[in-house]
């Protein structure tokens, strides 16, 4: 069975039905693709990097509530020692690699933080560690940084319509 995670955008428009002034339709959109991948029998599950972000944006006193529905319908994946170290060798890929990914990063995505960088990297590092197929996001940056480590899809086609599924296609080989 193939396991697909989900990122925090596609948590708070399919799961909790909220979306900010203009992106409304994303509340349907996200709620369609879950219902898609679970209808193919997909593993969802969540980083607890994404659960963190996702509890953050809701009451303290609906916390317990929220972490019930999620325990439900999704596989957490835990960060732990694997997670830890996945990371430490994506980040220092990115940073001194041949590439200077990271430094890319910073240059295309101006608006983003350190501390959103540093969070975006424990996404896709325990998503790798987990053994996660599929990263569905609608966060560019996140995207981007998935890059070589984990097959990465935009939350919809560029039609917006279909959800693009790639439930079949391996992980990148990120054994350098």
């Amino acid at each position: 069975m193939s396991i697909v995670a989900v990122d925090t955008n596609i948590l708070i428009w399919g799961v909790q039905g909220k979306a900010r002034v203009g992106q409304e339709h994303r509340i349907e959109e996200a709620g369609e693709l879950l219902n898609v991948l679970g209808k193919q029998k997909a593993s969802l599950a969540l980083t607890m990097t994404t659960v963190g972000e996702y509890l953050a944006g809701l009451p303290e006193a609906r916390h317990a509530e929220a972490m019930d529905v999620l325990q439900k319908r999704f596989r957490l994946l835990v960060y732990n020692p694997r997670c830890a170290m996945e990371a430490a060798r994506i980040w220092r890929l990115k940073k001194h690699g041949a590439n200077r990914e990271l430094e890319k990063h910073r240059i295309d995505f101006p608006e983003v933080t350190s501390t959103k960088i540093k969070a975006d990297v424990q996404i896709v590092a325990t998503c790798v560690a987990h053994g996660v197929n599929v990263l569905y996001s609608a966060d560019e940056p996140l995207l981007k940084m998935c890059e070589g480590y984990l097959v990465a899809i935009p939350m919809l086609s560029a039609q917006g319509v279909q959800p693009r599924l790639a439930l079949t296609e391996a992980p990148p080989d990120n054994s350098q």
